[in-house]
């Protein structure tokens, strides 16, 4: 239900920001046809774009920076933001799955033009949300080891 998701992002909310600038904005996408349209714009849901029920649009308000050397923070706030709002839909039992945003200009004008994007946020992700089956098989990826990802400075 509606009030399930938002629910989630009130808890996604708690999430930490910038000199607590609050820059993420959410588009919540319901319609069908639209969600289909958007995410084979994005083309990396082949096996499951189907399933997806709701679409999530994470986007960072550019209008939360105070000079250009700011514009990255958006970037790491809403991707925090990202993952606190993907562990409350697991939280509340539903699935969800983060869709990267690294696109070409063309196809980022057709998102906006799609969703009504304003033109002051910058899309970060999207996280297309439904309800699990009973069984499904989850792809699974070797982590990197420690040595491979530690540094110690001393």
């Amino acid at each position: 239900s509606d009030s399930m998701l938002y629910e989630t992002i009130r808890l996604a909310q708690k999430s930490p920001s910038t000199c607590n600038r609050q820059c993420t904005r959410i588009y919540l996408i319901t319609n069908n046809t639209l969600i289909q349209e958007i995410l084979n714009i994005q083309g990396g849901t082949r096996g499951f774009g189907k399933q997806v029920q709701k679409l999530f649009l994470i986007a960072g308000d550019l209008k939360a920076c105070l000079s250009p050397t700011d514009r990255n923070q958006v970037w790491v706030d809403a991707g925090m933001f990202a993952m606190s709002l993907l562990y409350a839909l697991q939280y509340k039992g539903l699935g969800a799955c983060i869709l990267h945003w690294a696109v070409e200009r063309k196809r980022d004008l057709k998102i906006r033009q799609l969703a009504g994007i304003k033109p002051e946020h910058t899309v970060i992700c999207l996280i297309g949300v439904g309800h699990l089956t009973e069984t499904f098989k989850v792809p699974r990826s070797q982590r990197k080891g420690l040595s491979e990802i530690l540094t110690i400075v001393e």
